[in-house]
């Protein structure tokens, strides 16, 4: 279960990561 929630939170990372990446790009004012 560790190594599955850590999985999880990875990919939650990943996601959050991505989307403040494609965030910035579109509004590189903020």
């Amino acid at each position: 279960e560790g190594l599955d929630d850590i999985g999880l939170t990875m990919e939650k990372v990943g996601a959050i990561d991505a989307f403040e990446i494609r965030a910035q790009a579109e509004r590189p004012w903020v």
